[in-house]
Formats: C-alpha cells, sequence, structure tokens
C-alpha cells in the first residue's frame, strides 16, 4: 500500500527508527511494516499530539493503518469465500464423478427466520434447559456405546422438553 506519508516531525524523532523498518520492510514483509507504523503512532500519540506537525503526522498514519486494516478485512472475507468456493467444486465435482446428486449449499437467507420460528411461546425455566443439555448428553454417550436406540429416545426428550415444555409423552 505505497502512499506517500508525511516525514517524521522534530519532536517524534523517538518514532523515527520504527518508521525507518516499516519502510525497509514495506516490499518484503507488509505485516512487519504494519506493526512498525502502528508501534510508531502509539508512541508518538505519546510523545506529542498537540502540536500541528505531529498531529498530521499522527493523522497520517492512523488513517493509512486504518485502510490496511479494512482492506485485509475484506481480502480475509474473499479469501474465506475462495476456499468454499473451492472446496464446493471439488464437492460437486466428486459427486459427478461418482454418479451421485450433490446436495446443494444453503441459499443465501435460508438462516433468516429460523430463531423467529423457534419460539412458539413456550416459556422454558433454567432448569428445562439444564434438563435438556443432560438429555443430550445421555444421547451423546448412549452413541459411544453404539446404542441408537437409547440415543434417538433422549434426543427426542431433550426436543420434546424443548417445544412443549413439559417431558410427558
Amino acid at each position: 500500500m505505497a502512499t506517500a506519508l508525511p516525514p517524521v516531525p522534530d519532536r517524534l524523532k523517538a518514532v523515527a527508527p520504527y518508521v525507518k523498518i516499516a519502510a525497509e520492510h514495506d516490499a518484503r514483509d507488509p505485516v512487519i511494516a504494519y506493526w512498525c507504523r502502528l508501534y510508531a503512532l502509539q508512541n508518538g500519540m505519546k510523545v506529542d499530539r498537540s502540536s500541528s506537525d505531529c498531529r498530521v503526522f499522527l493523522m497520517a498514519y492512523m488513517d493509512w493503518l486504518e485502510k490496511l486494516f479494512t482492506t485485509e478485512a475484506i481480502l480475509f472475507q474473499i479469501t474465506n469465500h475462495r476456499k468454499y468456493a473451492r472446496w464446493k467444486a471439488a464437492y460437486i465435482h466428486r459427486c459427478l464423478k461418482n454418479g451421485e446428486q450433490p446436495i446443494p449449499g444453503p441459499l443465501k437467507g435460508d438462516d433468516e427466520g429460523f430463531e423467529e420460528d423457534a419460539g412458539d411461546g413456550v416459556s422454558l425455566q433454567p432448569d428445562d434447559f439444564h434438563k435438556a443439555q443432560k438429555y443430550c448428553k445421555y444421547a451423546g454417550s448412549a452413541l459411544q456405546y453404539e446404542d441408537v436406540p437409547t440415543a434417538i429416545d433422549n434426543l427426542q426428550k431433550a426436543l420434546r422438553l424443548l417445544t412443549t415444555g413439559s417431558e410427558g409423552l
């Protein structure tokens, strides 16, 4: 991110070595450059933030760091989307190769409204949540011993308790 940053003012010469290291590492290692500039900004604010030349310097560095942080956040999101797209393409390719029908991913907005549907006006007490957690733990324990009927029974008890508010059959 090559932008013209102002020179270090005389009153902030204590941060000049960090600014110099950041400039040297801009091309080689942008992460080190970022952290050096952040350190220079933090120390510069401790030394002098009232004089006009120091404020210009500090504001320029703050703007630069904020822009870089925002850019990195966007790049991180793009990387995650790219990873998902590559995984999904490999999954579809594998399904087509094996003659299986690929399962489509969630549509945008499929998960919206889920929490609204969950509350049917049943008021649950903290004890009910505790019992439901116990049933889920029992189900997990039953699965460790490959006892599927007991696991299903305990999960149904937990669901019944959470949806109706009672344990009755």
